[in-house]
């Protein structure tokens, strides 16, 4: 009978094939979270096209204006979804223009889309230098995270879409501007990466990122 030998690991070659192993978890745990990084401000600017897309695809269905709040209302209190929630985007049914119940503000009655944003992206820009050249917003967007104004200068973080789908202004009053009043963007970043997302004057959405390496807005 042929008596075969028995083949292990050394405990040299199990330490070594431990090492490794570490130092490839190394290099992969900082790539893992840069790509984490890079979606979660990803699905950042994707919730702030679907919000103006949303209120502006309703509005046309309804008939209804549909305002987007972005972290706060027009009386400065945060947006609280239809579960109890803080969310940094609402979508409000404000009802029929010139209806009783339109009066750009939120009431019990009316209809909200919460959409939920992600802790680690801020409003406004860390490396961006200037705003996107397609945006039509006079707002301190340094300031807000948002170009918007509210048709007399002065900043906001919201915009109203008519039933023909165009974004207007409004103050607090809602007092509404004209057709494409609204335009403007709204800047979200990761501390690394700056997006924006674009609404012109007829009401379509655009994304932008800040092209480190250009030092320019790229589509």
């Amino acid at each position: 009978m042929i008596r075969r030998s028995r083949k292990g690991f050394t405990l040299l070659e199990l330490m070594v094939a431990i090492a490794i192993v570490g130092v490839f978890t190394a290099m992969a745990v900082p790539q893992f979270g840069d790509w984490r990084d890079k979606q979660r401000v990803k699905t950042a600017r994707r919730s702030l096209a679907r919000a103006f897309t949303l209120a502006r695809a309703e509005a046309i269905r309804t008939g209804n204006n549909h305002i987007v709040f972005l972290l706060e209302d027009t009386q400065g209190d945060p947006l609280i979804d239809k579960s109890g929630r803080v969310v940094p985007i609402l979508v409000l049914d404000d009802g029929r223009p010139g209806s009783g119940d339109q009066n750009c503000q939120i009431d019990a009655n009316e209809t909200t889309t919460g959409i939920v944003g992600e802790s680690s992206v801020s409003w406004g820009v860390s490396n961006a230098i200037g705003a996107v050249p397609s945006d039509f917003g006079n707002g301190d967007y340094l300031a807000t995270g948002s170009s918007f104004t509210d048709g007399g200068g002065n900043d906001t973080t919201w915009v109203l879409f008519s039933p023909q789908g165009t974004p207007a202004a409004f103050t607090t009053a809602c007092v509404i501007g004209g057709v494409g009043s609204g335009a403007g963007a709204v800047y979200v970043s990761d501390g690394t990466r700056d997006y924006a997302a674009v609404l012109n004057p007829l009401g379509s959405v655009r994304i932008h990122n800040w092209n480190l390496f250009q030092e320019a807005w790229t589509n």
